[in-house]
């Protein structure tokens, strides 16, 4: 697929794949729940549909270590480092609230 080696294609092919992955995730969700339940949001919550976005880039990193693509890998570990802190100051304040 990609035989370029650089940290812009990982950071680009970590971010794509976390939307796309996030956005399929939620539509898939909402059409299997869709008429079961009257409210969607309590069973799909957004913070975990784009935590399953942030978690499919595994599938990248594996894949240019296989290649030794290793500028391509660090910048899939850039922008995942990058997505789940973007994750973690969206959703923190929701997810420390919940504990008490």
């Amino acid at each position: 697929m990609f035989k370029k080696d650089d940290i812009l294609i990982g950071i680009a092919v970590s971010i794509a794949t976390t939307v796309l992955i996030g956005a399929l995730v939620k539509i898939l969700m909402e059409l299997i729940i869709q008429g079961s339940v009257a409210d969607t949001e309590d069973i799909v919550r957004t913070r975990t549909v784009w935590l399953f976005g942030i978690c499919a880039n595994i599938f990248w990193l594996n894949y240019f270590k296989k290649f030794r693509l290793d500028k391509s890998m660090r910048g899939v570990v850039i922008g995942t480092a990058l997505l789940a802190l973007f994750w973690v100051v969206r959703f923190g304040k929701e997810l420390m609230d919940n504990i008490s």
